[in-house]
């Protein structure tokens, strides 16, 4: 015999103890005119009892509804409805033995669906206990002590506080947002250097593979082992980038650049103190790549000049060069510029002299170009 067993967790097997406290500090508010009911003299034993048992359920219900938040099988829009009328209920229960002070459960049956219900109906709903308490207190118990007017205020206290909330909790969540395609955004940048960079270089050995295997097994094993060792990097850096543990360092970028020059049979002058640029490694890095990445692609050039000071970087090109139009366009151009004004220099893409494309990076405000050495 197969026994189906069926297990279903409680809507009260977990609490936001957080919320639950935020909301029964205000109940100080609540037991201080049901006390001064119970403890008048001439209030028999009896209702008493049935007065204090009735608060104690109430107060068990409404930190209940702000504390639980189990929702898998008895969602919010239902669990809300649900609660108020078991609050409104005590409530009007509560006339019996408490008399015109049971107006202090007031501000509670407003709290509940101010911070938890559609505004459409909170708005209305707290309106509508004003003038109803406003009403009773006019006709039945005008001739008593105790003033409607506080727990007007409070119910038109909680209202703004619970406007003041949502507006705060939309705030924060539009934030979150924002994060979340800045993040996006900065990924898919990485990504696009790394594996524009990398991708070119593989392309360009790819090609020359295809030419030397038929005449030079040695050279294209060479090139084969090349594209391996360049596809497994560029693996391991697209997942160190969507992990946030990639930080580009300046002589591996170096190296790289190096190695997609000699790919594309371009000739070069590299620095030969890489580490000089200290702190701006990083962001060097990132352009250097884009920088190369463009070159091999489009410049056509058949030289390459880098030079590299602690704060500036000057990338040069004897190749086709760039138009104005071509300056604004392009992911790679784009990260290039995004990612030096965001930390805090300028960069400059214009025409080398003598012909080509040199791009200039400064982080000290600086502008005059490094020269010949």
């Amino acid at each position: 015999m197969n026994l189906r067993v069926r297990t279903q967790r409680k809507p009260y097997g977990s609490f936001n103890l957080s919320n639950m406290a935020l909301a029964g500090i205000w109940l100080p508010f609540l037991l201080i005119p049901i006390w001064s009911r119970l403890q008048e003299p001439s209030t028999p034993l009896s209702l008493r009892v049935v007065g204090a048992a009735i608060t104690a359920a109430f107060i068990a219900v409404y930190l209940f509804a702000f504390g639980v938040r189990y929702s898998q099988t008895w969602s919010p829009t239902q669990r809300w409805p649900l609660l108020l009328g078991i609050l409104v209920a005590l409530s009007v229960l509560s006339m019996w033995p408490l008399g015109a002070h049971a107006i202090a459960f007031t501000p509670f049956l407003c709290a509940l669906p101010c911070f938890v219900a559609p505004l459409s109906f909170a708005i209305p709903w707290t309106l509508f206990l004003i003038a109803t308490i406003s009403c009773i207190a006019w006709i039945s118990y005008s001739s008593q002590t105790l003033s409607v007017w506080p727990f007007i205020f409070s119910c038109l206290f909680v209202l703004v506080v619970a406007l003041f909330s949502r507006h705060d909790e939309k705030l924060t969540e539009v934030q979150h947002q924002l994060d979340m395609v800045k993040e996006r955004e900065r990924i898919a940048l990485d990504v696009h250097d790394l594996l524009g960079h990398s991708l070119t270089v593989i392309n360009l050995k790819s090609e020359l593979l295809k030419h030397l295997i038929e005449t030079d097994l040695q050279a294209s094993r060479r090139e084969l082992e090349d594209i391996i060792l360049l596809s497994r990097k560029a693996l391991t850096e697209v997942r160190s980038t969507v992990t946030q543990l990639h930080s580009p360092d300046f002589s591996q970028a170096i190296e790289a650049t190096k190695q997609a020059l000699d790919a594309a049979a371009i000739s070069y002058r590299l620095p030969t103190q890489p580490a000089v640029v200290g702190t701006n490694g990083a962001l060097f890095s990132w352009v250097l790549r884009e920088a190369t990445t463009n070159i091999v692609r489009h410049a056509q050039a058949s030289h390459v000049d880098i030079r590299v000071t602690a704060d500036k970087l000057q990338i040069s090109d004897d190749g086709v060069g760039i138009d104005h139009d071509e300056r604004k366009g392009g992911n790679g151009l784009t990260s290039m510029n995004e990612r030096v004004a965001a930390a805090g220099g300028t960069v400059a893409i214009e025409a080398a002299p003598g012909g080509g494309t040199r791009v200039f990076v400064t982080m000290s405000g600086n502008k005059e170009r490094l020269g010949d050495d």
